[in-house]
């Protein structure tokens, strides 16, 4: 439980590669936004299975949120997800099926991770990750709700996300999954 929200994700791996199915509940009195859908240009659809793959010691977190550029790095065009709208009472759903091996990855590879060069190793416990805000009341007129697959989805700037997001992060679950770690 973070503050407003209540998260519960459950994780399944096996030798495929994972599963998680998450919901998040808006607890409070005010709409949120939950950060977990971003599009995919050459799909030209919201991507089913996006998601950043953390791996350390043996111990994966995949995040749905948005990730900030490494210090240092700056970048035309930052990966933002769009925020999925929730009402209060209400809650998210979701699910990402990630194939084995489960590979590291993150927003800024092309530019961090330029060998491609990856390691095998085994992750043994796998969390999730999920960025959601309380829905900002005076946006400038720039920034709209769109609706998509029944949805409403907003769109805002990484500065915007990065000064309001917050995290709900489930407790690992035991796994026994092939992985790939960046080199």
């Amino acid at each position: 439980m973070t503050g407003e929200v209540v998260m519960q994700a459950k994780i399944e791996a096996g030798p495929g590669g994972v599963t998680i199915a998450y919901s998040l509940t808006n607890t409070g009195a005010a709409p949120i936004l939950v950060f977990d859908r971003m599009w995919d240009s050459q799909a030209q659809a919201l991507d089913p299975n996006w998601a950043y793959v953390e791996i350390r010691s043996g111990r994966a977190l995949v995040k749905r949120m948005m990730e900030n550029p490494p210090p240092g790095l700056h970048v035309s065009e930052p990966k933002v997800p769009y925020g999925r709208e929730i009402a209060p009472g209400a809650k998210a759903e979701g699910v990402i099926t990630l194939s084995a091996p489960l590979t590291e990855r993150g927003a800024y590879d092309s530019f961090t991770h330029r060998s491609k060069q990856f390691a095998d190793t085994r992750v043994t416990a796998i969390g999730f990750a999920l960025g959601y805000a309380g829905k900002p009341t005076n946006l400038p007129p720039a920034f709209k709700t769109v609706e998509l697959n029944g949805e409403k989805l907003l769109l805002l700037n990484r500065p915007l996300v990065a000064s309001l997001q917050r995290t709900a992060t489930s407790e690992p679950a035991e796994a026994s999954v092939d992985a790939k770690v960046k080199q």
